[in-house]
């Protein structure tokens, strides 16, 4: 009779130390789990941090939003600007042109740049837009190492298909250091 006691306490000993070691690890993974999403959302937002705030800067009303007009960039690289259009008429084409005014550039010191050498893309890009749709695009503008130092200006026009225009020039500067 002691040793089905014995054996009878063991098997609720083991069983209990089972259910134990199963919640535990329940637990450690809840923890984990936990800490991981916390690390994703700190990543989340200090990558897309610049872009949110663009999007905030933006009323809803604007036809035209440029969040950020003015970007460093260093010779060498490359930064995208970020354009929001948003069409409050009836359905149509737009086209979102990019060019360069004249004179494009200027030295720290005010005397324009001669030779202008930095690329930009699109040139151009058409869009259909329905009723308050709104459409982003991204301008990619590089710097190349032979770049001057100073303030580089781009004219940012919005056209409808009948070739005026749908609102004020916009206007994007790149400084190079």
């Amino acid at each position: 009779m002691n040793t089905k006691r014995g054996i009878e306490l063991s098997l609720n000993f083991i069983v209990m130390l089972i259910i134990s070691i199963a919640i535990f690890g329940f637990g450690v993974r809840f923890i984990y789990n936990l800490s991981s999403q916390a690390i994703e959302l700190k990543d989340l937002t200090s990558k897309e941090l610049d872009d949110r705030v663009a999007d905030l800067l933006c009323s809803s009303s604007q036809k035209i939003c440029i969040g950020t007009d003015k970007k460093v960039i260093q010779k060498g690289k490359f930064d995208v600007f970020g354009i929001k259009v948003l069409n409050v008429g009836d359905a149509q084409t737009l086209e979102v042109h990019v060019t360069r005014p004249n004179p494009s550039a200027y030295t720290k010191q005010n005397t324009p740049i001669p030779n202008d050498v930095l690329k930009w893309a699109p040139e151009s890009r058409v869009d259909r837009f329905e009723r308050n749709e709104e459409h982003k695009f991204g301008i990619g503008i590089e710097v190349p190492p032979s770049a001057l130092s100073g303030t580089y200006i781009f004219d940012v026009k919005v056209i409808k298909a009948d070739g005026t225009a749908y609102a004020t020039t916009q206007k994007l500067y790149v400084e190079v250091p």
